[in-house]
């Protein structure tokens, strides 16, 4: 891999090195282009694991000398990863405007239910149907216009929900509507670093999960191998060449990089 989009540094709160420690390391390992994404502050700091907002303008600016000490030498790219709520609508494309971010991910930890209420990803308070609902939310998000690509898209099933009818009907919403959208769905080498778990299916990654990968596969949807490094020293581990063992295995329809 000689690009990655996908990446986290101390800006984030739970991720550790400076921008400058995975510009360098990218740049010890030939990367052509680099692009931050660190977790998108909302106004008033709602959500915690994120940037704090008031870091934003601190964020872009370091990232924006950095790029001009290191231009002769990588691209790098000023991004966020953004949860898509509709109630934020009108922050986004601020974003994009008056914080000179030149790119958004879409990284749905969050969602709104069919009861109008705000969910995470990670909780246990909410019946397999819900994701019918976050998948609805994924497509309505990349219909934005907004969002270059959605991450880790099958993070919703790091929960044990037995691939049931409901399972079976998100992940065909969400298959279809990237297929329809010619939009970019995310392979995420952090699923193979966190190993493999025991679930009601049989032992599997907790992403990315076979049954839809194979569904993105038999759609010719275009695919992004994403890092996802919350390290320095991960940025191009042996966990991102998984993930590209695994894109050849199912004949993934793989990109080499994002039109920034």
């Amino acid at each position: 891999m000689k690009t990655n989009y996908h990446t986290h540094s101390e800006y984030c709160g739970h991720a550790e090195g400076t921008l400058n420690d995975y510009i360098k390391k990218a740049c010890s390992l030939g990367l052509t282009a680099l692009g931050f994404s660190e977790h998108a502050p909302f106004p008033g700091d709602p959500f915690g694991m994120r940037m704090p907002f008031n870091m934003l303008p601190n964020y872009v600016k370091e990232l924006c000398s950095l790029r001009k000490h290191y231009a002769d030498k990588i691209s790098l790219h000023i991004g966020l990863e953004a949860e898509y709520l509709p109630m934020y609508e009108s922050y986004y494309p601020m974003l994009l405007s008056d914080y000179d971010i030149e790119y958004m991910i879409m990284g749905q930890h969050f969602f709104i239910g069919p009861d109008g209420r705000c969910y995470n990803l990670y909780d246990n308070s909410f019946p397999s149907e819900y994701l019918i609902s976050h998948s609805k939310n994924m497509i309505q998000g990349m219909q934005t216009g907004y969002f270059k690509y959605i991450a880790h898209p099958d993070l919703m099933f790091i929960r044990d929900f037995s691939m049931d009818a409901n399972c079976m009907k998100a992940i065909s919403i969400l298959v279809d509507g990237s297929a329809q959208g010619n939009f970019i769905l995310e392979l995420n080498a952090n699923g193979f670093r966190r190993g493999k778990h025991e679930y009601s299916d049989g032992l599997r990654y907790q992403y990315p999960v076979d049954i839809f990968w194979k569904e993105v596969a038999n759609a010719h949807i275009p695919v992004i191998i994403g890092s996802d490094c919350h390290s320095h020293t991960i940025i191009c581990d042996k966990h991102t060449e998984y993930a590209k063992e695994y894109a050849d295995t199912l004949g993934l329809n793989l990109l080499d990089k994002l039109d920034i």
